[in-house]
């Protein structure tokens, strides 16, 4: 899976560093979420993303490699 990157500070090498799992419009900026780490997981890849109707909320829903290479759902929401 490719993560997201983004611009690391003027001077750095590799000008790019991994980014956030997701971004939340504030309405004057964005918001950097990381998706929280599972022990005993490694990272998720999402499947679905919705909002959810007249809130800022938005639910997630995936899966993880988990232990002896079983896939774990995940489910996440972001306020």
């Amino acid at each position: 899976m490719i993560r997201s990157q983004k611009w690391a500070p003027p001077g750095n090498s590799p000008p790019l560093i991994p980014g956030p799992d997701f971004l939340a419009w504030t309405g004057q900026s964005f918001t950097e979420y990381q998706e929280p780490v599972v022990p005993g997981e490694g990272p998720s890849t999402t499947l679905y993303l919705t909002p959810v109707p007249n809130t800022t909320t938005i639910w997630s829903i995936g899966r993880a490699p988990g232990p002896e290479s079983a896939f774990t759902p995940r489910t996440q929401h972001f306020p």
